[in-house]
């Protein structure tokens, strides 16, 4: 039986707070005073502090985790299962496999949180339930609402933290497939094969452009000359002699006909040497 067949009464104020403070009991404790600046129940908050700070017992988190699990159509709330192509390509990284098995698990316990935070929604919402309700609890609803706005999106960046920590590990053209691939039931999308192909089909069609370009000279450049044409084309030798020997410093230059005038001087010594 449901419980939107369980007969509906509606009781009085005093019976309203009673059962509101017994619900609190069994659900989050004793319930103790709180203080003027705290916006939360007491008992519940003192829980969820206990909790954040220790932890639910394996026990506790078993029993949640198996009521409230995300399954049949629910299943699109858990995490996203890592694509079959790309289970190969991880085999070599062992750190990886095993932290996005960690945050599976991470993922699946948020999916059943919504799924519990779902289920009363809806039963607050149904139309037997909100006709009983004053108008007050509207506030409560929105309430409800902002927090399950924000544990999805929550869900939906744990899928992309999964898929960033996955992606180094990737080839650039991997890369490129998962850039535009949407999460969904899948963790990198039900269409990766056919994205994967769609990128390797660019790369090698740029590859074939960039092999097909002619070398542009640059505006500016000495045009280039292989070592047999300058071997073939030398350059023209200074005419003269270019090897004469250089004249020393200390010898000053001579006058042209200063060898000619000794000789004559010695031609008249020995004449006169010759008549004596």
């Amino acid at each position: 039986m449901s419980f939107l067949d369980q007969p509906i009464t509606i009781p009085t104020q005093s019976e309203s707070t009673s059962c509101i403070n017994e619900t609190i009991d069994e659900l989050f404790g004793t319930y103790e005073k709180s203080s003027p600046d705290s916006p939360w129940t007491p008992a519940l908050f003192n829980f969820a502090q206990n909790i954040v700070c220790s932890g639910l017992t394996e026990d506790r988190r078993s029993k949640l985790l198996k009521q409230y699990e995300a399954k049949d159509t629910l299943a699109i709330l858990g995490p996203p299962k890592l694509n079959k192509l790309l289970i190969p390509a991880l085999k070599s990284s062992a750190s990886v496999i095993k932290r996005d098995e960690y945050q599976s698990i991470s993922q699946a316990q948020v999916a059943a949180s919504l799924n519990a935070f779902g289920l009363a929604i809806s039963f607050l919402v149904s139309p037997e339930i909100k006709q009983l309700l004053p108008d007050e609890a509207s506030l409560a609803f929105r309430q409800l609402a902002d927090g399950f706005h924000l544990l999805s999106d929550h869900q939906h960046r744990l899928s992309l933290a999964r898929r960033a920590f996955i992606k180094p590990s990737l080839s650039l053209v991997g890369k490129n497939a998962v850039d535009n691939a949407p999460v969904d039931e899948w963790l990198f999308g039900s269409s990766f094969a056919e994205g994967l192909k769609d990128a390797q089909a660019c790369e090698k069609a740029a590859r074939d452009l960039l092999r097909s370009t002619p070398n542009i000279a640059k505006p500016n450049a000495q045009p280039y000359r292989h070592p047999q044409q300058k071997q073939q084309n030398p350059q023209p030798k200074a005419s003269g002699n270019s090897k004469a020997p250089a004249r020393h410093p200390s010898y000053p230059a001579r006058h042209p006909g200063a060898r000619r005038t000794s000789s004559r001087y010695k031609d008249r010594a020995r004449s006169r040497s010759r008549r004596r």
